[in-house]
This record gives C-alpha cells, sequence and structure tokens, in this order.
C-alpha cells in the first residue's frame, strides 16, 4: 500500500496504520514492517512516533532503481539525497 496525502494533518495516515495493526494482530502476525526513503523525514518521524523502529537499511537501493527506472529523482524531501530504502517495524 502507497499512501500520498493530499490533505496532512487529519489523522487519516494514522487511521490507517491503527487499521493495518488491528488486521495484522488479528491475523496473528507477529511484525509489521513499512519502508520509505532516506530522504522521507516527514514519513521517518510519523512512523517513529506510532511505535515503528528501524529494523534494515538497504544501502544504495535507489542508485540500483534507477538503472531499472531512470526517471527516478536523485534528490527529494527537503534538497536530500535520494540513496537508501529504509525498513521499519512495529512489534505487535
Amino acid at each position: 500500500m502507497a499512501i500520498e496525502s493530499i490533505t496532512p494533518n487529519k489523522g487519516i495516515g494514522t487511521l490507517l496504520i491503527k487499521a493495518a495493526v488491528d488486521k495484522a494482530i488479528e491475523e496473528n502476525c507477529k511484525r509489521l514492517y513499512v519502508n520509505t526513503s532516506n530522504n522521507n523525514t516527514h514519513a521517518l518521524r510519523f512512523y517513529q512516533r506510532r511505535g515503528f523502529t528501524m529494523c534494515l537499511v538497504r544501502w544504495d537501493e535507489f542508485d540500483y532503481l534507477r538503472t531499472i527506472k531512470p526517471t527516478i529523482p536523485t534528490r527529494g524531501d527537503d534538497g536530500i539525497p535520494l540513496k537508501h530504502e529504509i525498513e521499519l517495524e512495529i512489534i505487535l
């Protein structure tokens, strides 16, 4: 699932995360994972405030992905280079 917030700070993302956590618990899952990029500081803050912690960094992942899709930008949020994929998890 991907989320593109049109009107941020309305609580919809939090509700979606809560629904995903509730469903994962209902299905007896032990962990829930999300991925974002190193330059998406808003998403990193969002997930960490909701109990997720970083568990994996895929170093230079976007350099590799650009070999497949060259239109992926080299910089993003706040001018930060887009380089790594960060995986976060929450233990259920």
